[in-house]
């Protein structure tokens, strides 16, 4: 099964069609830019076949035990530089239909290596580089949002908690985006989570240690999107 994709005619990010039609023109949903037209005959728009995202189409079985990474739909399976190959962001689409489904304004903010690689971008200063995935506007309140796609957490990653609250405040989420679910939850909570964690093991990409968060309590599984 696949999931037809139109690149965005602002900045050419693979966006999904939304299923609107309007001669030769077609509707997509593009990550960064929001709801678009897309002229289909040209070059540029040409539709693109990939994997569907989502596993209410193709259910995977839970693995048991997680020693090394395993092979699920989210992204925590993969390298940085192998997940940045892919042309779409998983964690993102499935964190972007979530907020479709509740109604919920949201605007990237972060860097997207997918669409711009940037450079020796270790160089930057820290928060520059850590800065969140998104700005959600949810019942009126602006809140930043680091999207994740596995509940995996590298121990590096854990180490920054603070330095993100410090630099982004009370408002400062993770969103675990992990097949059919997403669970958000506040920084404070994402550091209980990580030192209670007893699942843990050790990318094979780059050997770094991670731990699984136990997020059973918070998952919210995504609805189906209303038909427009």
């Amino acid at each position: 099964m696949t999931l037809e994709l139109v690149p965005c005619p602002e900045c050419g990010h693979p966006s999904p069609l939304t299923g609107g039609r309007l001669g030769d023109w077609v509707k997509v949903d593009c990550i960064a830019h929001g709801p678009a037209w897309a002229q289909v005959d040209m070059p540029a728009a040409l539709t693109v076949p990939v994997p569907v995202l989502f596993p209410e189409l193709e259910p995977e079985p839970e693995p048991e035990l997680i020693i090394t990474v395993d092979d699920g739909p989210g992204d925590g399976s993969e390298t940085f530089d192998g997940r940045n190959a892919h042309a779409v962001d998983r964690g993102s689409l499935l964190f972007v239909r979530w907020c479709r489904v509740h109604g919920f304004t949201y605007h990237r903010v972060g860097f997207d290596p997918k669409v711009d690689r940037i450079p020796r971008f270790w160089e930057l200063p820290e928060v520059v580089r850590l800065l969140p995935d998104f700005v959600v506007v949810m019942h009126g309140q602006p809140i930043l949002v680091e999207v994740k796609g596995s509940p995996n957490l590298k121990q590096e990653e854990a180490e920054t908690l603070g330095r993100r609250e410090a630099w982004y405040g009370p408002r400062y989420r993770y969103a675990f985006c992990y097949r059919d679910r997403i669970a958000l939850v506040g920084a404070e909570t994402v550091r209980d989570l990580f030192n209670a964690a007893t699942e843990r093991g050790r990318f094979e990409s780059d050997d770094k240690p991670f731990r699984r968060l136990e997020l059973a309590e918070y998952w919210e599984w995504i609805e189906e999107e209303a038909a427009p």
